[in-house]
């Protein structure tokens, strides 16, 4: 029987570094361009074996900005993905960019690999921001890039937008996502900027305000006919990404490249972020991977929450996580577990609706509420802390 996976291939590959960002980032070298496509190579193959009976629905090329390893290195990943792994014919295929970095010669190989889906990072269309936080790509290109999208395809592709940079303006953030809605994209991602634990500035951040800059994109993604699917994710109908929808489905993840995270066969574990150290043994699973954890049970259910509490179809507690292969003393256990986790998480998920963090359908299904979803990292926390407990 085959398992449901997504494949995310990070590269941290930039040519520049935006004032805002603390991402994993290398230069784009001609060396170092050679030397981590290698490097992902020879860790699919060092993977492969052990994802037998994996059904790939899903690929992203996340960064960074993979197209600094050139079309034909994308291709050549992809490529590798599809000979050792099972990878479904009709797989999304994301590839991330930025206005600048995809052109006609990228757009007409993409048609021929496979590549079926393209997201455009625009942290700001608002042409001083985009100066002075020396954001990546050629400012206003991204029409450019529309109108060759359009003529050679993918019809798929979305947008991300980032609230919360530094010096970002109500203003400012109107006129950006004024002018990504202009592009008509059929997905889009409002994603908050996350500050430092130690802000070199000193501030606070001003929670009130962001939850302004969130709830404005809320309000004329909804009034332009898009629903959220998930939290923070957008589309208009039918354009939902296939890959994000697996991901809080429950569907293992399988993370390729330095700093990548995995959720495969009850495990999780992530990748060393130090990127000489994954180059020099990527094709050596057990120098590469660290934070081994075995997902239990209590660590299961609270995935499956956070998960379901951020989909527009929610969350119902209750779900016995007894398995048809437990011994009948072993699966009442695993029952009466399962119940004392459901009884804790609904009492929790109450206590949220109290708070207005979330709502509760008729169905007893419960979802974030706006409020719930501009606090997400405290309403998960939260969950945390009541099956800690158990």
């Amino acid at each position: 029987m085959t398992r449901p996976t997504v494949v995310s291939v990070y590269v941290p590959l930039c040519s520049e570094r935006c004032a805002f960002c603390d991402c994993l980032t290398i230069p784009s070298t001609l060396r170092d361009v050679v030397r981590y496509r290698e490097a992902l190579l020879a860790e699919i193959d060092a993977v492969a074996p052990g994802l037998e009976g994996q059904r790939v629905e899903a690929v992203r090329f996340a960064g960074g900005v993979p197209l600094l390893m050139g079309g034909a290195g994308v291709a050549e990943v992809l490529f590798r993905l599809r000979r050792r792994l099972q990878v479904a014919d009709d797989a999304e295929v994301t590839v991330e960019t930025v206005p600048g970095k995809v052109d006609e010669h990228n757009l007409r190989l993409f048609a021929q690999i496979g590549v079926n889906r393209l997201e455009f990072g625009l942290a700001t269309l608002v042409q001083a921001e985009h100066v002075r936080l020396r954001c990546p790509g050629v400012y206003g290109q991204i029409h450019e890039h529309d109108a060759l999208r359009r003529h050679l395809g993918p019809s798929d592709w979305g947008v991300e937008l980032m609230y919360g940079l530094p010096g970002q303006t109500l203003s400012t953030w109107e006129e950006t996502v004024g002018k990504a809605l202009a592009l008509d994209p059929p997905h889009v991602s409002v994603d908050r900027m996350r500050r430092p634990a130690r802000a070199k500035d000193g501030q606070e951040e001003d929670g009130e305000a962001l939850a302004a800059l969130r709830g404005h994109a809320v309000a004329r993604l909804r009034e332009a006919g898009y629903a959220e699917y998930v939290v923070d994710r957008f589309a208009k109908p039918g354009c939902a990404s296939r890959h994000v929808e697996l991901t809080y489905a429950g569907a293992d993840e399988v993370g390729l490249g330095a700093g990548a995270r995995s959720l495969v066969g009850g495990y999780s574990y992530r990748n060393v972020d130090d990127v000489p150290t994954y180059l020099a043994c990527s094709a050596d699973p057990e120098r590469v991977v660290k934070d081994v954890a075995v997902v239990d049970d209590v660590a299961r259910d609270l995935l499956a929450a956070a998960r379901g509490v951020s989909c527009a179809a929610g969350f119902a507690p209750g779900r016995s996580t007894a398995g048809p292969q437990d011994g009948p003393a072993r699966a009442a256990g695993a029952a009466g577990g399962a119940s004392r986790r459901a009884c804790a998480l609904e009492a929790c998920l109450d206590s949220l609706v109290r708070h207005g963090w979330a709502h509760k359908d008729a169905a007893g299904a419960y979802r974030l509420t706006d409020e719930g979803a501009f606090h997400k990292d405290e309403a998960y926390r939260a969950l945390g802390a009541c099956l800690a407990g158990i």
